[in-house]
């Protein structure tokens, strides 16, 4: 896709994605995630993490990825996806 130059967004959930999630818990113990919180008018918080260059699992190693993780304190809920290339990103 990074030849096409087509965008893209994985949504991925931990089950069937334990090396990647393994990965992040690793790089965030580690203090290699950028994160911050923001409260909004409507009085929910909601967080993000992210980690640049991260392989989508084992057997794709693909370094050029960008975790995002996001995540609403109201109900507790926690989305987890990937976004574009890096470089694509880059050149925005």
């Amino acid at each position: 896709m990074k030849e096409l130059n087509i965008g893209y967004i994985i949504s991925v959930q931990p089950e069937g994605q334990e090396s990647l999630f393994e990965e992040v818990k690793d790089r965030f113990f580690k203090h290699e995630t950028e994160e911050f919180e923001v409260l909004g008018d409507d009085k929910i918080v909601r967080g993000y993490r992210w980690i640049n260059e991260i392989p989508l699992n084992k057997s794709i190693l693909i370094c050029e990825l960008i975790f995002l993780d996001y995540w609403e304190i109201r109900d507790g809920k926690e989305f987890n996806f990937f976004v574009d290339y890096r470089d694509s990103i880059d050149q925005e």
